[in-house]
């Protein structure tokens, strides 16, 4: 019979810790036309990805995220989606509260659901104003 070696799991609230990628060491040195880089910058900004790093995605085929930027000049979009953003960094905060082990307690469900409510407020005027503002251009 087969020794089997057992680990020992050790169960932790919270995320998982993050491994840390190996210092990169190495650098390749490349000449590239104006337009050339042009492009490639552009297409890294357009990403959210460094240059270096849209580079090494790109060499090794790897997935390269793509967001479809929108600009609004609207003061009303554009103050409904800060106020979103904002809801949006305090529910991070309880969430990370949450996952390091803290306690759900009355006046943070309180909270949660002022939350719920003040987004989906938000929501509800930012598609209102979307709407508004399409709807007279079309």
């Amino acid at each position: 019979m087969r020794d089997i070696a057992r680990k020992e799991v050790i169960f932790t609230p919270g995320r998982k810790k993050k491994t840390i990628p190996p210092a990169k060491g190495r650098r390749i040195t490349i000449r590239l036309t104006e337009d050339q880089y042009e492009v490639i910058d552009k297409n890294a900004n357009l990403s959210q990805l460094s240059l270096s790093e849209y580079i090494r995605r790109s060499l090794l085929n790897q997935k390269i995220p793509e967001y479809n930027i929108i600009i609004h000049d609207e003061h009303e979009i554009l103050e409904e989606l800060h106020k979103i953003n904002k809801l949006g960094n305090n529910l991070n905060q309880i969430a990370r509260h949450l996952n390091q082990g803290g306690k759900m307690t009355n006046p943070l469900a309180i909270q949660l659901k002022q939350l719920h409510q003040l987004l989906w407020d938000a929501v509800m005027k930012l598609d209102a104003a979307v709407e508004k503002e399409y709807a007279t251009k079309n």
